[in-house]
C-alpha cells in the first residue's frame, strides 16, 4: 500500500505537472520555472517535515537569476520560487501569510477544518488527491496568474540577503527525503505525452 504522502506525489506529477508543461513551465518536481520577457516565474512545491502536509509557493525574479548582497549567485536553471524574497502561497485567504494544503489529517484535526483559514483539510474519499491535484490546478489559474502578473518586481528595490540556514535546512531535507524512495527526474522533467499513467516527472525507485 502506497504512503500517503507518495500518492500525494504522484498526483501532482500525473495531474498539475502536465497542466504546467502546457502552459511552458520546465524543471524537475518540485520546482518549475517558466521564462518571460521581464522575469522567471516560478512554482515549487514544498512538503513539510512535521506533518502531513505541503504548500505551493509561488515566487518570480529577473530573468538572469538572483544575486544577493552577500556575493551568492543562483542562475535561471537552478533558482526555485524559495530563493525569492517575496513569494506568495497558493491558497492563502484573507490576510493569512501562507497556507498548508493537509492531504491525510487526523479525526481530531478535521473539527477544526472550519477554524484555521491557513489550513485546507482534505477529508479521506477515493479520490481525494486528484480532487487535491485538481485543486492546485485550479489556484494555479485564479491565483498565481494574477500574482505574476501584478506583484511587484521587488529585484528593483535593493538586493536581497541569502538565508542560507532555511536553504541548508531545505536542501538537507530534500535529500532525506529522497535516502528512502530516490527521486530521479525523467529527461527535463516532463515525458512528451498526456497520459497521466506516463506524464510523471520523476521516477520513484525503491
Amino acid at each position: 500500500m502506497l504512503h500517503p504522502k507518495r500518492k500525494m506525489t504522484e498526483a501532482i506529477i500525473d495531474w498539475v505537472v502536465p497542466f504546467l508543461k502546457d502552459r511552458g513551465f520546465s524543471g524537475f518536481f518540485p520546482n518549475y520555472r517558466r521564462m518571460r520577457s521581464c522575469c522567471l516565474e516560478l512554482i515549487s512545491f514544498q512538503f513539510s517535515c512535521c506533518d502531513q502536509s505541503f504548500c505551493v509557493n509561488i515566487g518570480k525574479c529577473p530573468p538572469e537569476g538572483i544575486r544577493y548582497k552577500t556575493g551568492e549567485f543562483v542562475g535561471p536553471s537552478a533558482v526555485t520560487a524559495l530563493h525569492c524574497p517575496v513569494r506568495f502561497y497558493l491558497g492563502v485567504q484573507n490576510d493569512d501569510s501562507c497556507h498548508w494544503f493537509k492531504y491525510n489529517p487526523r479525526k481530531q484535526e478535521l473539527k477544526l477544518k472550519d477554524c484555521c483559514s491557513f489550513i485546507t483539510m482534505y477529508k479521506d474519499t477515493p479520490l481525494k488527491y486528484t480532487h487535491i491535484a485538481d485543486d492546485i490546478v485550479a489556484l494555479i489559474v485564479n491565483q498565481a496568474d494574477s500574482w505574476w502578473e501584478n506583484s511587484e518586481a521587488w529585484w528593483e528595490k535593493e538586493l536581497p540577503v541569502y538565508n542560507k540556514m532555511f536553504m541548508d535546512f531545505y536542501e538537507a531535507f530534500l535529500r532525506y527525503n529522497s535516502a528512502g524512495s530516490i527521486w530521479k527526474a525523467a529527461n527535463s522533467g516532463f515525458v512528451g505525452n498526456n497520459d497521466p499513467k506516463k506524464s510523471r516527472a520523476l521516477v520513484l525507485v525503491e
